[in-house]
């Protein structure tokens, strides 16, 4: 078959197919491999009707051994509803598709009760592929016109996986609250889907799948029920919900990258947004293939960042962004003037709300407020008025012979004492201040003192290791040469390790640092805001369908309401200014972060200031967050 002999192949597949048949039980992964191999052979010659007949036959064989939440077992569901759909079955297509989507959801849900954050991210990762096919059925015009419905499905999967990471946290939270049973509960769940894992790969037989699927669903329900005595928990995102949260004047927009169908017949990845708004159904709007919007947003961020500042390339870039994300969805609803996103793709990477809109900013046409996920925050009492602020680290004396990577931030120094200032002003009875300055900003100081903020300020260096691409895993990590490439693929695996803050001692010890993996390990719950003025820490690893792996995903998954970070690098006194300005607007004048981050940018702006000064400070919030 791989030298183009199709005819000839498929007639050996048919032979091997009977040698399996006859030596091993019916419903073998073998025999299912080899089906499977015949049905594209069948198709590539054109023999559709037997190849849609086999197809059937190894659907069975797969339903008959396999439980209905497995992954290959949903495969070949897929793979014959797209058949379905390519004959013009668009009902049975559109079945399909929907139970696909529903029990995708709910395998997500379930596996990050008991799993960890990374886990989690990476079973959704895993299931990608299962998620384009049933998106790709859900948004055919034949398949979505068979019932409404389609577009609420397709988002509702895609914002549960966005949101899994977040989610496994939340649960590890809820089990440690429930305290020994929710904990013994949660290892129950862990070890019975071990064992249904272990059973499908033994191959012992259809009664002990069954009996094995079981257990691990009597042990995911026990857990369910230990966890919801301790209050809400995570499950799959809700439309109708969402849309009864959402004001009159409110949408939410979830930009998402998917397949769709060229007109030359080949697959084309496009840049696509739900818009959920209150009172109507989700819509869904194919905006521009994903070339055109990468180029687009590279050209304006580049712009953003140069100097001297050329206005008029940039306002140019900018509108092209803009034409091509945004204004497809404006003229879908004229009268939103708060928007509540989740970006994806290169989206991600950009302050939005900097874009040129005519003579003005869009930031000031509407109000934008970026969410990682539309899963509902937690309910949390304010606790004490605590600040915890850490800046100008004593970074130390690097080795004789040896340049330091961190110069000393002494700005940071006053800016710290700034914002502490600003506390003890606006609430001059009861702020309580934590300063870690010097030698004492240490990552055990840091790490220890976070979990009791209501506000956590971190002025230091900041740093994201693109050369740990995770194009290294394409190599081997199980060998060491020596050399550190060994740890370095190894930290690949692990994109939050990449994301760093050098504290006291990092240009002596590489170890003195804190990543944003340590930080998503805390608990912040009692956090409403967490700001790391510093260099780099909106950067991360884009992650399809799962946002950054950045310090502001690790913040808002410990707990924190809302982070504020930077995509690029800022000149200290312009962040000292620009944190002034935002910090009196939180306490003083009692704004929301998001409007005092943008009144701060707009300060600075108003004073002439590049856009590179204040354009590259973003928010972003848990959706629910007054």
């Amino acid at each position: 078959m791989r030298r183009g002999d199709l005819a000839g192949g498929e007639a050996r597949l048919a032979d091997l197919q009977r040698e399996v048949d006859a030596a091993l039980p019916a419903g073998h992964a073998l025999s299912r491999m080899v089906l499977a191999n015949r049905v594209h052979a069948l198709r590539g010659l054109g023999r559709t009707d037997e190849a849609a007949e086999l197809e059937l036959e190894v659907l069975r064989q797969t339903q008959a051994v396999l439980p209905p939440d497995h992954p290959q077992r949903l495969r070949v569901e897929l793979d014959c509803a797209v058949t379905a759909s390519q004959r013009g079955d668009a009902r049975a297509a559109r079945d399909t598709a929907d139970a696909t989507a529903r029990t995708l959801r709910e395998l997500l849900v379930a596996r990050a009760s008991f799993l960890s954050a990374r886990e989690a991210q990476a079973i959704a990762r895993g299931l990608a592929p299962l998620v384009d096919t049933t998106l790709e059925l859900l948004l055919d015009e034949r398949v979505s016109a068979v019932r409404p419905g389609a577009a609420r499905e397709a988002f509702e999967l895609v914002e549960t996986a966005r949101g899994i990471g977040v989610a496994a946290l939340r649960w590890l939270r809820a089990a440690t609250a429930g305290g020994a049973d929710a904990r013994a509960q949660r290892d129950a769940a862990r070890a019975a889907s071990l064992d249904l894992a272990r059973t499908l790969r033994a191959g012992t037989g259809a009664e002990a799948v069954r009996v094995a699927v079981e257990a691990r669903d009597a042990a995911e329900r026990g857990l369910s029920e230990a966890l919801a005595r301790t209050g809400p928990v995570p499950r799959s995102i809700s439309a109708v919900d969402l849309a009864g949260r959402l004001a009159g004047d409110e949408i939410a927009v979830s930009w998402w990258i998917r397949e769709r169908a060229a007109p030359e017949g080949a697959l084309e990845l496009v840049l696509c947004a739900f818009l959920v708004r209150h009172g109507a159904d989700v819509e869904v709007v194919d905006l521009a293939r994903l070339s055109d919007v990468e180029a687009a947003c590279t050209a304006w961020r580049t712009l953003l960042e140069k100097s001297p500042y050329d206005a008029s390339a940039a306002r140019a870039a900018g509108e092209r962004v803009r034409a091509l994300a945004i204004d497809p969805l404006r003229q879908r609803a004229p009268k939103a003037r708060r928007w509540i996103a989740a970006p994806d793709g290169p989206l991600l990477s950009l302050p939005l709300d900097a874009l040129p809109d005519g003579d003005r900013l869009l930031g000031e046409s509407m109000r934008l407020l970026v969410v990682w996920s539309f899963d509902v925050a937690a309910a949390s009492k304010p606790g004490a008025a605590r600040l915890v602020a850490l800046g100008d680290p004593d970074f130390g004396a690097p080795p004789a012979g040896a340049s330091a990577p961190w110069p000393a931030l002494g700005g940071t120094a006053r800016e710290v004492e700034a914002v502490a200032d600003l506390l003890r002003a606006a609430r001059p009875k009861d702020a309580e201040v934590c300063t870690l300055r010097g030698p004492q900003a240490t990552p055990q100081a840091l790490l220890s003192a976070a979990g009791s903020a209501r506000w956590l300020h971190v002025a230091t260096h900041g740093s994201f290791d693109v050369d740990d691409a995770p194009d290294n895993l394409l190599t081997s990590v199980a060998s060491d040469d020596g050399s550190g490439s060994f740890e370095r693929r190894v930290r690949a695996l692990v994109p939050l390790v990449r994301c760093e803050l050098a504290l006291a001692g990092a240009n002596a010890d590489p170890r003195a640092t804190v990543t944003a993996e340590d930080l998503g390990t805390l608990d912040l719950t009692g956090c409403e805001l967490a700001v790391l003025s510093a260099c780099d820490t909106g950067r991360g690893e884009i992650v399809a369908g799962q946002g950054v792996a950045s310090f502001q995903r690790a913040l808002t998954a410990a707990g924190a309401r809302a982070v504020v970070t930077s995509l690029w690098r800022v000149p200290d006194e312009a962040a000292r200014e620009l944190m002034t300005h935002f910090y009196r607007g939180l306490w003083a004048e009692q704004l929301r972060p998001d409007e005092a981050l943008w009144r701060a940018k707009m300060s600075l702006r108003d004073r002439r200031a590049p856009p590179r000064d204040w354009a590259g400070w973003v928010l972003a919030s848990t959706f629910g967050t007054p």
